[in-house]
């Protein structure tokens, strides 16, 4: 069935419906909720099903029986047209933000017959991970549907992308996206027009080209799904759509925003700017205007039955990335895993994108709720945005990375009404040991995190090796040494409150400055008797030269006797300096 066929069909059963409907009008609760599922029935990416020929989602494409971690597919459904494509490869549940998709480890594919050989032009759009090693020469790419190039190269999908998709004539193309990340590639051919973008950003054009979309594969002639032509792909691949046109500028968004809040991707236009999502009916779904200053790791969830999206939790695929967002009271381990399917009505979304300050915690006046001890808050602050949402539960999630020795598991989401001022946290917005808070999003507009911190306390305790208990007395060490103990306790004890960690810290300052030395008795004895016996002597029976190097040392040894902080070092050594002094006269 043919794009153009497969719309008129859908027509025809709505039709048919409709028919129905106006007859059976004695009936409308019966047959009004299926006129509704007639409607969603035949959804396409964004909204756009004109021209589309293939659809390959990795999640709605395999049979709900294969939908298991692990699985081996064999079968994959278009959803663009009734057609299967076969092969093997393992599904996962979770393969690019939380959506299903397939796993291929350089081995593996889906193919079917070349089809549809008289389009004059295509588009296609996928997404995808690399996880090959990313060498310039690496043999891996997502799919195959045709090429001029009669002795067509291996493809490559990496620092440099290599493809002929509708081409007559080999690129090499190179790119500075990390393709070990999830990406969107968008590549249309069409008469004198040829260009890819990444994420929405052109990284090439060609002005002269000429459309041939024939499969090189020999005998067989057929398209790829996990391969380019003798290019395995190593990695995952959740969808790739395909359309016989080039699209124009507004399908093109559509179909690229879908994509982007589906896959956790922060979208730009052909010059590397942000710009807004869009959904199938026109809808924004997140926009420029409403945003400045942010725009950064744009995440968000939502529903549009036109486009088969229900996006129920989400998590920016872009790097530094730091927070989750999810429907309902918990981070479930994949969308179709959480079970909160009505909570969000069609075309309602919930975006929030981030001012790209760094994800680090700094000394702020935000106040640990019951103690109002002072805690570190992050400089980071994210923006949200609503579109035809409704106030209901969403929960986030932290990632945190702590010190294994000093943990801490006191986090707080606060909340600001102009992301300058936020207010202190009450106890409920305390984040749980999974680094979790659940709250109405209605009390969203800006927010960011706060935390209970250690590192003055931690770098205080490990500066503590220089004191040893021999120096000092023991009243003094025993205060030290309790206080040690207790800034050790709170250290390891996650669960410590901003109040006992200050309180930790000022008592180990108290300690450390009242350390008093114990007082060590000097003993002079030998060094005074010494001086007594050779104030004694007669200067006459000696040499000048001898005399004189006993006079220098005697004088040293009187002012070592008379000074009362000498120690015993300086003692001993006056005393040894006389002595041999003494036995040297001549």
């Amino acid at each position: 069935m043919s794009a153009k066929s497969n719309k008129f069909y859908w027509k025809k059963q709505l039709m048919i419906l409709l028919a129905v409907v106006l007859v059976s009008g004695g009936f409308p609760a019966v047959f009004s909720p299926q006129v509704a599922k007639a409607e969603q029935a035949n959804p396409a990416p964004g909204g756009v099903s004109d021209g589309l020929i293939s659809w390959i989602d990795g999640e709605k494409s395999v049979s709900e029986p294969d939908r298991t971690e692990g699985k081996n597919v064999l079968t994959l459904q278009d959803l663009g047209e009734d057609r299967k494509w076969n092969g093997t490869s393992t599904y996962l549940t979770n393969a690019i933000n939380f959506n299903g998709g397939i796993q291929f480890p350089g081995k593996g594919l889906y193919q079917i017959a070349q089809f549809d050989m008289g389009d004059s032009a295509r588009e296609i759009f996928s997404i995808q991970v690399n996880e090959a090693s990313q060498s310039v020469t690496d043999k891996s790419f997502p799919w195959e549907f045709g090429s001029g190039v009669s002795s067509q190269p291996n493809s490559f999908y990496g620092p440099t992308i290599r493809t002929v998709f509708g081409r007559e004539s080999i690129l090499d193309i190179k790119v500075d996206n990390d393709l070990k990340n999830a990406t969107m590639m968008n590549i249309w051919s069409a008469p004198n027009d040829w260009s890819l973008s990444l994420n929405g950003v052109k990284k090439h054009s060609e002005p002269s080209n000429t459309p041939n979309f024939t499969s090189r594969t020999t005998p067989n002639k057929l398209y790829y799904i996990g391969a380019g032509h003798n290019s395995i792909f190593n990695g995952r691949i959740s969808e790739v759509i395909l359309y016989n046109k080039k699209l124009d500028d507004f399908d093109r968004q559509k179909v690229s925003s879908y994509i982007a809040l589906k896959y956790g991707l922060t979208l730009k236009n052909d010059k590397g700017d942000t710009t807004n999502y869009v959904a199938s009916n026109g809808t924004e779904m997140w926009t420029v205007a409403h945003n400045t200053g942010y725009g950064n790791r744009i995440t968000g969830i939502g529903r549009d039955d036109a486009s088969g999206l229900e996006q129920k939790q989400s998590k920016s695929q872009e790097a530094d990335a730091n927070v989750t967002i999810a429907l309902g009271n918990t981070v479930a381990a994949s969308n179709a895993e959480n079970g909160n399917d009505s909570m969000m009505n069609n075309t309602s979304f919930f975006t929030f994108s981030d001012d790209n300050a760094a994800a680090t915690y700094s000394t702020s006046k935000i106040q640990e709720p019951q103690t109002g001890h002072e805690l570190k808050k992050m400089e980071r602050v994210f923006k949200v945005e609503e579109t035809n949402w409704k106030p209901t539960n969403v929960t986030l999630k932290l990632d945190v990375t702590d010190d294994p020795a000093a943990p801490v598991y006191n986090y707080y989401l606060i909340t600001s009404d102009d992301g300058v001022t936020f207010n202190n946290p009450p106890v409920e917005l305390k984040l749980n040991s999974s680094y979790e808070v659940t709250v109405s999003s209605d009390k969203l507009k800006y927010f960011t995190f706060a935390k209970v911190y250690k590192e003055d306390l931690k770098t205080l305790v490990d500066g503590l090796q220089k004191y040893e208990q021999d120096h000092y007395t023991v009243e003094s060490w025993n205060v030290f040494d309790t206080a040690k103990t207790n800034a050790d306790k709170v250290l390891s004890d996650g669960n410590a409150s901003q109040k006992e960690i200050d309180d930790a810290l000022s008592a180990l300052q108290a300690g450390i400055a009242g350390l008093t030395l114990k007082s060590s008795k000097v003993d002079k004895t030998a060094l005074e008797n010494k001086v007594k016996d050779i104030e004694k002597l007669v200067e006459g029976n000696y040499t000048a030269d001898s005399w004189k190097v006993l006079q220098d040392a005697l004088k040293e040894a009187e002012a070592v006797l008379v000074n009362e902080n000498a120690t015993q070092e300086q003692v001993d050594a006056a005393l040894s300096k006389l002595s041999n002094a003494y036995d040297a006269l001549e």
